[in-house]
């Protein structure tokens, strides 16, 4: 038994140290059967000590549970499921939002707002004027970066999901047509 399992833990430090040796995630593959030895080797002393072990692993599934899993799985202490609520109560059926970058938040808040439409934005001439639509807080930072496009940018409205960790704010402005007219005017020089 023990040369089984020692040949399977062989095996994966091999693969480990030639092909991905960077690679955290392919080490969970030789932990099962050094645990297996250990336990082996050490069986007449986890015996005696039993109850202890059992407390510990309790305690530790219970610390686990009540610090980490469960927090995380309120809707209150994740940040982007917050954003995409409000955000699914505030936009109708059809609005644009704009994006600079789409990471991991804009995929959540575009799962639970299906309903609206997403646009990469990679400037004023993007959107539409007269027309409300929303930014996320990659668009709004590029809009805001200007002086010029941002006076012409009129805020309707804001949904806000703030933690003491960070803060996801998407916006609803509208453009007037000036303000386009004069950001194309300043590009085409």
């Amino acid at each position: 038994m023990i040369l089984s399992l020692l040949s399977w833990a062989a095996t994966y430090t091999v693969f480990q140290f030639f092909w991905m040796p960077l690679n955290s995630f392919y080490r969970i593959f030789y932990l099962p059967p050094l645990l297996l030895i250990l336990i082996y080797v050490t069986d007449k002393y986890i015996r005696r000590y039993i109850k202890a072990l059992t407390i510990c692993v309790v305690l530790m599934i219970l610390w686990n549970f009540l610090f980490y899993i469960y927090p995380r799985s309120c809707a209150a202490h994740n940040d982007p499921l917050m954003a995409a609520l409000r955000l699914a109560e505030r936009a109708e059926t059809g609005e644009r939002i704009y994006y600079k970058n789409f990471d991991t938040d804009n995929w959540i808040i575009r799962y639970f707002n299906l309903e609206t439409k997403w646009f990469p934005f990679s400037g004023i001439h993007d959107i539409h004027p007269n027309e409300a639509v929303w930014v996320d807080p990659s668009a709004w930072e590029l809009l805001s970066s200007s002086r010029t496009t941002a006076s012409c940018v009129r805020l309707l409205g804001e949904v806000r999901s703030k933690s003491d960790r960070r803060e996801i704010v998407f916006r609803k402005i509208m453009v007037s047509d000036q303000c386009r007219e004069s950001a194309n005017g300043s590009t085409d020089r």
